[in-house]
Parts: structure tokens; sequence; C-alpha cells
């Protein structure tokens, strides 16, 4: 007993850390798609607007030097500094008895205060952009940092002498700027990272929760279909070993024991049918056969079938049917579906009692309404008259003329599956009703 306990446990516990390991595989797999896919986003934000930045700054440098050229002056309100520097024939730059690059100004009205001489800030940028290699058009000064494009100029002052124009962007603004907007998107993308989790942490909940609900379900399912058949298979041990005991006895003379066998048999069989039944309707994959089914004759023709048993039990049925109401559906089902109710109706309806049901079609829904007399059901277990295998006396000890707590279960399943809903709703000692809606 003890080993069995145990067992138990350990089975329990393996159960919680299977779910518990699949909520977290998922999360993380939620986690690490949808970081990849926001710094996707984000890496195509910050490149976007720096590719942008660099080509509004190349497209300054090139209009400015392209204005330049044609006037041979320094355009106002320019952004850019001009320089011209003379290159010999293999475009090496020409330098001074002082050792310095040769500049010469475009304007010399142009001026502005870089806090040097200008002779001097001059002579600075010249050296920069004479220690950058060809392919490089970037350098550093004073801590700011500059970019650069030139073109081919005439010097109409020296128009011997090659010359070339250079035009100095100053952007460290632009650095500035994209710096902050990548600490931006830095930091926001671990802010986001961390919604991303705890929102991961819900979807996955939510998502392994119906499995884990349809995993105990199942559980259920067996361990109350296994109670439910522990007593026919004991009547039937118990039936094999009087006829094993009797076995000079002939079968006439043991026909009780026989036929309680065969009842218990159906019993079995009729158990298992509804749960086939159950599981074929819960089944999501389960593929209908839908087609126009006439509700009206169909109610109709299974309230003439069950009066033989409303008459034995002396019930008044009532019926208020819509003509012509026409629902797009799978036959067997909806067969199916008004069987149990009305069946459920009759069977929990007292002697000299009555049933009331009506179909009507309201806007885009079809309604049906099944009422009945008799002991009705308590509030606290109206919520459970769906729920497999229960029974409204709470029993397992009935015999094979009681249902298995299953018919209503499959009604829901058929009405889930459909889209639609039903209720029930109580009087204790007085009516239960039951509402069935469907979409139209």
């Amino acid at each position: 007993m003890l080993v069995s306990s145990q067992f138990v446990v350990l089975a329990i516990n393996w159960r919680f850390k299977m779910f518990k390991t699949l909520k977290n595989q998922f999360a993380k797999m939620l986690i690490i798609f949808g970081g990849i896919f926001i710094l996707i986003v984000f890496s195509g934000i910050f490149l976007g607007s720096y590719f942008s930045s660099q080509k509004e700054i190349n497209e300054i440098l090139k209009k400015s030097l392209i204005t330049a050229s044609k006037e041979n002056i320094v355009p106002e309100k320019e952004d850019c500094i001009f320089l011209l520097m003379y290159v010999d024939n293999e475009g090496n730059f020409i330098k001074t008895g002082t050792n310095q690059v040769a500049y010469d100004p475009l304007d010399d009205n142009y001026s502005e205060d870089y806090g040097h001489k200008r002779s001097e800030w001059f002579d600075k940028l010249s050296m920069k952009i004479a220690q950058c290699k060809s392919e490089e058009h970037v350098f550093k000064l004073n801590q700011r940092y500059y970019i650069f494009d030139s073109i081919e100029y005439l010097n109409l002052q020296k128009p011997t002498q090659n010359c070339l124009l250079f035009s100095i962007f100053d952007y460290t603004s632009y650095i500035s700027n994209t710096n902050v907007m990548f600490f931006s998107l830095l930091i926001g993308y671990f802010i986001v990272i961390v919604l991303l989790s705890f929102s991961a942490i819900i979807i996955a909940e939510r998502t392994i929760s119906p499995i884990r609900e349809a995993f105990y379900k199942q559980k259920e399912l067996i361990a109350n279909a296994s109670h439910e058949l522990k007593t026919p298979l004991t009547v039937i041990n118990t039936n094999l070993s009087v006829l094993e005991n009797n076995k000079t006895e002939t079968i006439e003379s043991q026909n009780r024991w026989i036929n309680n066998i065969i009842e218990q048999t159906n019993r079995m069989n009729r158990l298992i049918y509804q749960m086939l039944d159950l599981s074929k309707t819960e089944s999501l994959l389960a593929s209908e056969t839908k087609q126009p089914i006439q509700l009206s004759e169909l109610i109709e023709k299974l309230v003439m079938e069950f009066e033989v048993n409303a008459f034995e039990k002396k019930i008044h049925v009532t019926s208020n049917i819509e003509e012509n109401i026409v629902f797009n559906g799978n036959m067997e089902n909806m067969i199916k579906l008004f069987t149990i109710l009305i069946d459920n109706a009759i069977k929990y309806t007292q002697e000299n009692g009555a049933i009331d049901l009506s179909l009507t079609q309201k806007k885009n829904k079809i309604e049906f309404t099944i009422q009945n007399t008799g002991k009705g059901i308590e509030k606290e277990n109206l919520g459970k008259v769906f729920q497999r295998f229960y029974k409204q006396d709470e029993s397992y000890n009935q015999d094979s003329n009681h249902s298995f707590g299953l018919g209503l279960a499959i009604a829901k399943a058929i009405v889930d599956q459909l889209n639609g809903t039903i209720t029930v709703t109580s009087e204790v000692n007085v009516h239960t009703t039951f509402v069935v809606k469907l979409p139209k």
C-alpha cells in the first residue's frame, strides 16, 4: 500500500513537472523568437536612420562642392568649410617651405571662430586631410568629427597648378544623435524584452492550460469509466463463477445467470459507445459533413418517437415548433443533440408530469427550449450537469437502466463545436429548463 501511494505521488509530481517544463519551453521559445524579431525591427530602425543621415551628409557635401566649383566662391549660408589644396601630377599634396600643406580659401571673407587663429585652423584641417588615406573621408579634430569630399578645381589665380576643392562638414551632432538613438533603442529593447518575458509566461500558461485541462479530463474519463465498468465486470465475474460451480446444470436452469451476464455486457457496450461518441464529438479534428437540415421536421419526428416513453409515465407533452427552420449542420449530430435533451427530460420527469418544448428563430439565432417538471437541480449543482459522468444523485451504484452521466456532456460538446451555447436553469421540485442557441 505504501509503495502504491508513493507511485501515485511520483506520477503526480512527474505530470506537474512535465507541464511546467512544457510551459517553460514554450515561453522560452516565444522570448527567443520575439526577441529576434524585435532586434531585427530595432536594428532596421537604427540602420535606416544611420544610412539616411549618411545620405543627407553626402548630399550636402556634393551639393556644396558643385555650387562652389561653378560659382568660384564660397556659397552663402553654407554648412561646409571649404579648402583648396594643391597637388602634383601624381596626386600628391604639394608642401610649402614651412612644411605645411598649401591651402587657399576660396573667399577671404570666409571666417568663423573655431577657438584658433584662422590660419592655424586651416593648417590643422589641411594636415588632417593630408594624413587621411585615400579611402578614408573622416577625421577627428578638437573632439569634433568631420567628413569631407573633394572635386577637381580650376584656380583662376593659379590656373597652371593642379588643385582640389575640399568641402568639409562637421557632423558631430549627427554622431551624438546617432549615439542617443542607439542607446535609446538599446534601453527600449531591454524594456521590451522584459515585458515580452512576462507576456510570454502569460501566453504560455494560457496555451498550455487547455492541453493540461484535456490531459486531466482524459485522466478523469479513464478513472470514471473504470469505476463504471467495475460493477458490471463484478456482476459478470460472479455469475460466471456460479455457472462454473454448476457445470452439471442445464442452460435453461441457469438462464438467470446467463441473462445477468448479457445484461451487464450490454451495459458495458452502452458505456463504450457513449465514450466513443463523446471522444468523436469533442475531437477538433473530427470532420463534419454539413448539409441544410429541416430542424422543424426533425424535432417533430423525434417528439413522435418518444411518445411511447412519455405515455408510459403519463407525461403531458406540449410543443411550439416554428415551421421551416433550416440549419446547416451535421445530421447525425443534430439527431444526437435533440435526442439527448428530449430523452433526459422524459427520464427526469415524474409520473403525470409535463414537458414543454419550443423551437424558434430570432434574428440570427435558432433557439430550442425544453422544460420538464420534476425534482429539479440544486443551485450548487447546476454547473456540474454538463460534466462527464456527473449524476444528480452522485451515485455510481446504478442499475443497467440508468445513464452514465455522459449524455449532457455529449450535447454540450456538439453545441460547442457549432459555436452555440447551452444553458440550464432549475427550480427545485418545480421544473428544469435547457436552452440551446445556435448561430444561423
